[in-house]
């Protein structure tokens, strides 16, 4: 599959007017000594359901920023604004103002749930950051006061290619999105007002060409149309939105996003709805700081991993001697091996 953003593709950038991603963009994974043991030898890598992240607002904190920006240029988008507080009207708004909603349940009376396109969908992460030796994302794994872990470079270009065998008659129930993460509050509310003045303009010039009809079914009609635009963009684009306090991850996600009641539980179903080449792509569970946490694990193509980078204080020549022990017996070839830079005494 052409990785080319398309009315066909399932993988896209989740950002409006951005080109497709360069052959040689590499991205890091910052993971434990046993997390990357593991992701060696099975050769998958885990995509974590957004509700489980560290960060308890994801989701709801692009919804208020949506919000917020509604309010601040309430008679630009007049429109948008009814569409979206229809949408939102399960929620006290102020609530969601105040992160005070953990999850957010649309109002979906404007369409039948199994129309095309407007299911609730869940969302599943993997996370990597565009620093190889960030300071920030080692100290999560500080234990007894060293530094012990590593991260993985991927090569984002063939890692989604992964997806590729998914075929696109999935394409309203099975989606890819991948990008940087915005944390700026300028880059947010220009990315925002990129996409409502496309959806404010077509609203207006839809119920303007039937203004001087007495069709209030035609034009509801248009509001609904702008409605599922509106949750559509959305639940793309919530995962990409982070306040500016997680700015020093740097971070960069590709995410898995299914229609709910298509997510698969086991092989069988995993074979049925994404084909024969991604029977192990189906949800399990782990334990993680006392919660079950959902997850999806993906299988990575060997020609993926590009580098792996040792965090700082550890042995790197014994660490170096191990990860290639360990990437010949995995048969992956052409792995960068680095000891990070960072000058830590302990």
């Amino acid at each position: 599959m052409d990785l080319k953003k398309s009315d066909f593709s399932m993988i896209e950038n989740f950002q409006y007017g951005k080109s497709s991603i360069s052959k040689a963009t590499i991205k890091y994974h910052y993971t434990s000594p046993s997390a990357f043991l593991s992701i060696i030898q099975s050769g998958k890598i885990r995509f974590t359901d957004t509700h489980f992240l560290n960060d308890r607002s994801e989701i709801v904190y692009f919804i208020k920023v949506l919000l917020d920006f509604l309010e601040i240029n309430e008679n630009k988008y007049p429109l948008s604004t009814i569409c979206i507080k229809d949408l939102l009207s399960n929620h006290s708004l102020n609530d969601i103002k105040e992160m005070n909603v953990a999850d957010i349940k649309f109002n979906y009376s404007f369409a039948k749930i199994s129309s095309k396109g407007v299911k609730p969908k869940r969302h599943y992460v993997f996370c990597s950051c565009g620093d190889y030796d960030n300071l920030n994302m080692w100290n999560y794994y500080v234990n007894n006061g060293n530094y012990q872990g590593y991260n993985i470079g991927f090569n984002i270009k063939n890692l989604l290619n992964v997806f590729s065998s998914v075929d696109n008659k999935n394409y309203n129930d099975f989606r890819i999105y991948y990008g940087k993460v915005l944390y700026k509050p300028t880059e947010q509310q220009k990315e925002i007002e990129f996409f409502l003045k496309i959806i404010e303009k077509l609203l207006s010039e839809s119920i303007d060409s039937v203004k001087d009809i007495a069709n209030e079914t035609l034009k509801d009609n248009f509001l609904n149309y702008g409605k599922l635009l509106l949750h559509n963009y959305i639940e793309k684009t919530s995962p990409f939105f982070k306040s500016k306090k997680f700015s020093t991850e740097d971070e960069f996600r590709i995410v898995i996003e299914i229609s709910e009641d298509c997510v698969p539980k086991n092989e069988q179903e995993a074979t049925s709805f994404l084909g024969p080449e991604n029977g192990n792509m189906y949800e399990e569970f782990c334990a993680k700081n006392g919660l079950i946490v959902p997850f999806i694990q993906v299988e990575i193509p060997k020609n993926a991993i590009k580098q792996i980078t040792v965090s700082p204080i550890m042995e790197f020549e014994i660490a170096d001697k191990g990860i290639k022990e360990l990437l010949l017996c995995s048969g992956i070839e052409d792995v960068e091996i680095l000891h990070s830079e960072i000058p830590i005494r302990f």
